[in-house]
């Protein structure tokens, strides 16, 4: 019976990938968009002024990096479900930071009957 050769774990541990960082920025900016939400219920409404800029950015480095990670610079380690999911934090922080702003500068996004 022939076997099959042993893998080699040790040539991977300690490596991050660029799709790895964007997820972990992607997920770093839901959560930071989550917090600022939070806030915005306990009535500080301050808070979603200038304060959804930083997942804004995040968000944004997160999805460049995943893009970049995922075409140019793939690595062995990194899955196709990884980018997915990698993108989709990224865009979710993107939408969430943009709901904010939209809130805290009052923009019209939604339809308002006639006040």
């Amino acid at each position: 019976m022939s076997e099959s050769p042993a893998l080699h774990y040790s040539s991977t541990v300690g490596q991050t990938s660029l799709v790895r960082v964007g997820g972990g920025l992607g997920i770093a900016s839901t959560s930071i968009c989550l917090a600022i939400f939070v806030l915005g219920c306990f009535g500080f409404s301050a808070a979603f002024v200038w304060l959804p800029l930083i997942p804004l950015v995040m968000a944004g480095a997160g999805a460049v990096f995943t893009i970049v990670g995922a075409t140019l610079k793939k690595s062995p380690l990194d899955e196709d479900t990884q980018v997915f999911a990698a993108m989709f934090c990224s865009f979710l922080g993107l939408g969430g930071a943009f709901v904010e702003l939209a809130i805290g500068f009052n923009w019209n996004v939604f339809y308002q009957q006639g006040v």
